[in-house]
């Protein structure tokens, strides 16, 4: 789950002095991801446990700050949080949006998906961290190919991500793209595209929109590594909405595609616009569709604009806060600290206390 490589960077970098972890696992699943977060903190495997046997374990435990990852989507756990059965409680990293939930104390976000006028729309307080996520790339990723519209001669858009997200506002932004440009192309990749009615669904919209069916390309899952070398074959990432992409755009961004984004009126449709910020491509955020539709036109016109930011793509993210770990996670820890000393009533707190137990 993409929440694994959001939890990732700030389980590695944790200064063990301040934050004791203790990892629950509500999942029946596994993989090899699952034995290297074993090796982060006390592993406790609750799948199949009852909500109240939850609860007592977590107070048994005597966690201080305990970090929600699901939000409301499929296996959340929201009845244990309601029973609150540690003193802080936080949402963040696995599901986009607040929970309305006056049991969580906390939401982490950031300055560009919960800016302060928003804050009237969360029951939980929102703390703003440095970026909404930090990003952890993979150990082993592909080189950065260059854009493929230099050997091409035209220019392939894409979407690598859940199909879910693309809404019809969305649909219709990239009908108007590819209609204004006769020789470009759209590469959709998700498992979900393999079903080919959800497929042809697609296929007729945009078709009946002007573009020619020869101009679609739909791919299915592959794994991680297949799927990040597969990036070769896109020049830019079209965002989608009105549920912009997480780890899918940093993905792409890390394999140097440039990401054209809509900046929507909640986190769920902002995230990839927070990334954008933070690596200083902001002119690359439009504030409408009809904005966002001249942004890929334009972008797609410009080829000496492409291969630059292709190359210079990492080197950005490399220097920017999204893979500034140690930065991001002291200013998680902060978090947990200043809470904790505001249920304890506390002004201050010495730096050498007993660490705090988290969880996630």
């Amino acid at each position: 789950h993409s929440a694994a490589f959001a939890i990732e960077p700030i389980l590695r970098h944790h200064d063990p002095d301040q934050v004791e972890v203790y990892l629950y696992s509500s999942s029946e699943r596994t993989d090899g991801r699952t034995d290297l977060f074993k090796d982060w903190g006390v592993w406790r495997d609750v799948a199949g446990w009852t909500d109240a046997a939850v609860d007592a374990l977590v107070m048994e435990d005597e966690i201080d700050v305990l970090v929600d990852l699901s939000g409301l989507s499929a296996g959340a756990r929201p009845f244990v949080f309601a029973r609150k059965p540690a003193p802080v409680q936080v949402h963040a990293w696995g599901y986009a949006t607040g929970t309305g939930m006056p049991t969580i104390d906390l939401f982490f976000g950031d300055a560009v998906v919960t800016p302060p006028e928003d804050d009237v729309n969360f029951v939980e307080r929102v703390i703003r961290l440095p970026v909404f996520m930090a990003y952890e790339p993979p150990h082993f990723t592909p080189a950065v190919a260059p854009p493929p519209c230099l050997t091409n001669g035209y220019v392939t858009f894409g979407y690598f991500g859940r199909a879910v997200r693309v809404g019809p506002d969305a649909l219709a932004a990239w009908a108007k793209i590819l209609t204004a440009m006769p020789n470009a192309r759209l590469y959709l990749k998700d498992k979900a595209w393999v079903c080919e009615q959800t497929a042809q669904r697609v296929r007729d919209y945009l078709v009946a929109r002007g573009v020619e069916d020869a101009r679609l390309r739909f791919g299915g899952f592959s794994e991680r590594l297949f799927h990040l070398d597969e990036h070769r074959e896109i020049d830019i990432a079209l965002d989608p909405f009105p549920l912009s992409g997480g780890i899918t755009s940093l993905d792409a961004l890390w394999q140097g595609v440039p990401i054209v984004a809509l900046l929507g009126d909640r986190i769920a449709c902002r995230t990839t616009a927070s990334f954008l910020y933070a690596l200083g491509l902001d002119q690359y955020v439009a504030r409408s569709p009809d904005a966002y539709v001249w942004i890929a036109r334009r972008l797609a016109a410009n080829t000496d604009t492409l291969v630059s930011l292709r190359e210079g793509m990492r080197a950005r993210m490399q220097a920017s806060p999204l893979l500034d770990h140690d930065t991001y996670t002291r200013a998680v820890e902060a978090a947990y600290r200043s809470s904790w000393q505001r249920y304890l009533g506390t002004a201050t707190s010495s730096p050498k206390e007993a660490p705090i137990r988290s969880t996630a």
